[in-house]
């Protein structure tokens, strides 16, 4: 599969386990979904942020993970860094963290969800632990729970309010827009003299 399907797949796959996520923990009943959350004292870098967290009386009650590729082998397979937290049954009190900068209790009661596309493989399910198997969501579940309920028209909405932020940001980008006037500088006198 090509590297631009597999990014489609996963923006695709999120967007359908949120609609999912949001069936299953309706706001109705004081539900509230978060995207991306990771403990408060995990760094920022490097991906630690969970897809998605239930909010519930202020408190992280779940966590999901969502990996949409077609395959989960030992070598390709990570678990993520707050899922691998929980899991580990070591903690009984977390503060978490949105990257919006909300933060919420969780902890020995949160319980931690991984969604995947296939089942893994026998390395892949040696690196996740037999004991959490059951943690493991595949996308036939949810599609099962779902009754194929998915909103296309709302993920098409949603993909071409995205389309419009990623190409202004393309346009005017602002990481580094301070530099840029002075690379210009330097490009053009290294165009006009390349050795000097």
């Amino acid at each position: 599969m090509a590297e631009r399907e597999m990014g489609l797949m996963g923006y695709v796959g999120e967007s359908v386990v949120e609609q999912w996520l949001e069936f299953k923990y309706p706001a109705e009943q004081g539900h509230r979904i978060i995207r991306q959350v990771k403990p408060e004292d995990i760094r920022a870098t490097g991906g630690p942020y969970s897809d998605f967290g239930v909010i519930r009386d202020g408190r992280l009650i779940a966590l999901y993970e969502v990996k949409s590729q077609d395959y989960i082998t030992d070598k390709e397979f990570k678990l993520n860094a707050p899922i691998a937290r929980i899991w580990s049954g070591e903690e009984t009190s977390v503060l978490f963290k949105s990257q919006e900068g909300e933060t919420f209790q969780g902890g020995a009661d949160t319980e931690a969800y991984l969604v995947l596309l296939v089942g893994p493989n026998e390395g892949a399910i040696e690196n996740l632990g037999r004991k959490n198997l059951g943690r493991v969501v595949l996308f036939s579940d949810v599609w099962h729970e779902l009754h194929d309920g998915v909103s296309e028209d709302r993920i098409m909405n949603e993909m071409r309010e995205d389309l419009l932020k990623v190409l202004y940001i393309l346009r005017n980008p602002t990481q580094g827009k301070e530099i840029t006037p002075a690379f210009i500088r330097l490009r053009a006198k290294l165009r006009d003299n390349p050795t000097g």
